[in-house]
């Protein structure tokens, strides 16, 4: 796997790791859609509206990483596209194997 175009996407903090997220919302369907300027994409069927875009994409995470949805969380960006998030309890080659490794 190449990491090089990942290095910023995650890193790593006291207990867990951070990860840059980029939300594409009203999409057709919910799914991970690539590596696109140093952030996992994320395309959502949910508004943004009442914080319903917000908690699909965190419990999107801890699905694809099967975690509970109450250790990821947004740190940064709750109310834009571009979201920094919390995963507690994993390390970076948990997230980069899961998450990254068939988008890149």
């Amino acid at each position: 796997m190449n990491t090089s175009g990942s290095d910023k996407i995650v890193r790593i903090i006291d207990g867990g790791v951070e990860l840059a997220v980029a939300v594409v919302l009203r999409s057709s369907r919910c799914e991970f859609s690539g590596v696109h300027n140093n952030a996992l994409r994320i395309k959502l069927t949910s508004p943004p509206v009442e914080n319903e875009a917000n908690l699909k994409c965190c419990t999107m995470i801890a699905q694809k990483l099967g975690i509970a949805r109450g250790r990821v969380s947004i740190i940064r960006g709750n109310t834009t596209r571009k979201k920094i998030l919390k995963i507690e309890g994993v390390s970076e080659r948990e997230v980069r194997e899961k998450l990254l490794q068939d988008e890149l």
